[in-house]
């Protein structure tokens, strides 16, 4: 007898998954999940963001966005503070 799981347990499952799946600052590195982290040089708000929904909200509709991920936060602030300019930020033509 097969078991499925319950109504609350799928959606619980579905809940989950959907949270990983929309929060994509966590990545695999070497079987651990990690986080990154996210600067914006030219968006609609600049600044050091902690996961990709909020990083892509400044960046979306913005020609000539500047962004790139970093695996920690003082990576992602020195990058930001060091020169305001990465040496290889992502652009949205790139994609």
């Amino acid at each position: 007898m097969a078991v499925f799981p319950t109504a609350l347990q799928r959606s619980l499952k579905e809940q989950i998954a959907v949270s990983y799946w929309l929060d994509s600052r966590l990545i695999r590195n070497g079987g651990i999940l990690a986080k990154k982290y996210y600067v914006v040089w030219r968006g609609h708000s600049p600044g050091v963001y902690d996961n990709w929904p909020d990083c892509q909200k400044q960046v979306h509709g913005f020609q000539g966005a500047k962004y790139k991920s970093f695996p920690t936060i003082e990576e992602a602030q020195q990058a930001y503070k060091g020169s305001r300019q990465s040496p290889h930020p992502r652009t949205k033509k790139e994609r």
